[in-house]
């Protein structure tokens, strides 16, 4: 990978872009982004979410006027509840959580990335523009978007690109055809209540436990995240997750991914454009499975979202030479249930580093991507087993038991 050049095109402008971004800005890269979505579609989309250890440092390391606990709280406990509120089970969380939204690590990401900095290379941040295909040339890989009003196609050369426009890359269809993400046969339901409206058997959230409670099939998360200003007492919110199953062939899941407008979602249905009726199913059947609290947190939320959960494993990472390099869910997409998806763009990107340093080989780097990838792609797997059924596939060891185990022996 030649570092005498400084161009550098990112394709998918969301959280695992940006990480690339702040990052390769640092080290004097030019940098031009390209987001096929506009900014209030992303955002739309948008959703509490978990910073893993790498990306933790990431933003401590890159952004680091910002306050930590100014955008997130952590998490260390979580805890199974029974359908009166008692404890069913409580361990420390198999890596530490930190939760925040989805809204603010974009716009502080994003913020970064634009902010002019002595020192740092030149940035753009385009939206409306989609990645059609890309062609290795010699020492350049040229990409070719789509979207300009000049132009039907627009043309960008870079000694490295980064692909990190999601599970349903167009780019990554095009290098490994055939590797696609599979419906899980569950969906997730998300939505988020006021701290003030938090039912009080539910507040063991504020002391920075993780709730979690099964039922009719399906389960739920509940957490602590900032408001859209920040985590100010009074200001927070509870975000939940209820995973739900939800055959892909049925009249549920047809209508389920159907907004009220009539569109057909292939993956999430965005906050506001969720069905009415479909809402009211949903309404219906946390009245008839949910415990008082449970049933209270879901029926009384706003603007909820759903998303139809699907997973991937890529076994190849690094494409011409080490010019491109898949980012993020392009690379590997995750189940959701550990909230570990965006510490695999985190992990990849400070690792990044040290290939450009030469401190690390493109080989070994893409070994250690992979070795990431598809432990945590098993254990979000077996994460949601456990959530839904209350047990783990036959002989996996989650990673609390593994380091109790550790201790002990030590």
């Amino acid at each position: 990978m030649s570092t005498v050049t400084k161009r550098v095109v990112i394709v998918g402008g969301s959280i695992a872009g940006l990480m690339h971004g702040v990052v390769l800005k640092s080290l004097g890269y030019d940098v031009c982004i390209v987001e096929a979505r506009h900014p209030d579609q992303l955002k739309a989309q948008a959703a509490g979410l978990s910073l893993g250890p790498s990306a933790k440092s990431l933003m401590e390391t890159f952004l680091p006027e910002l306050d930590t606990e100014s955008y997130s709280m952590s998490t260390a406990t979580a805890q199974f509840l029974a359908t009166d509120g008692t404890i069913i089970s409580e361990n420390k969380t198999s890596i530490p959580v930190v939760c925040s939204t989805w809204g603010l690590v974009f716009e502080h990401l994003k913020n970064e990335f634009l902010k002019p900095v002595s020192g740092s290379g030149e940035v753009q941040y385009l939206t409306g523009k989609r990645a059609t295909s890309v062609q290795d040339s010699d020492d350049v890989v040229t990409v070719n978007l789509s979207g300009f009003d000049e132009d039907l196609v627009k043309t960008f050369s870079a000694h490295l690109v980064i692909i990190a426009d999601g599970a349903y890359s167009t780019i990554r269809n095009q290098l490994t055809p055939g590797v696609e993400p599979k419906y899980a046969g569950i969906i997730a339901w998300r939505g988020n209540v006021p701290e003030s409206r938090v039912p009080p058997e539910l507040k063991a959230v504020f002391d920075g436990k993780l709730l979690m409670f099964r039922a009719g099939g399906s389960y739920l998360i509940a957490y602590l995240t900032p408001g859209p200003n920040g985590n100010a007492m009074g200001d927070r919110l509870l975000d939940w997750v209820w995973y739900d199953k939800c055959d892909v062939d049925s009249q549920d899941f047809q209508e389920t991914m159907t907004d009220k407008s009539g569109r057909k979602h292939r993956v999430t249905v965005p906050r506001g454009a969720l069905s009415e009726a479909v809402w009211a199913k949903r309404v219906e059947r946390a009245r008839a499975v949910l415990s008082s609290p449970w049933s209270e947190m879901v029926t009384t939320s706003e603007s909820p979202l759903v998303t139809a959960i699907t997973g991937f494993e890529s076994d190849k990472a690094a494409f011409f030479g080490g010019k491109l390099l898949l980012a993020g869910d392009a690379f590997i997409q995750f189940r959701p249930h550990l909230g570990s998806s965006c510490n695999l763009p985190a992990l990849q990107a400070l690792t990044l580093l040290k290939i450009l340093n030469k401190e690390l080989s493109l080989i070994d780097w893409e070994d250690q991507m992979l070795s990431h990838g598809k432990e945590f792609a098993m254990r979000s797997i077996a994460a949601g087993q456990f959530g839904m059924t209350g047990t783990y596939p036959e002989g996996y060891v989650p990673l609390y038991a593994m380091k109790k185990a550790d201790q002990t022996s030590a």
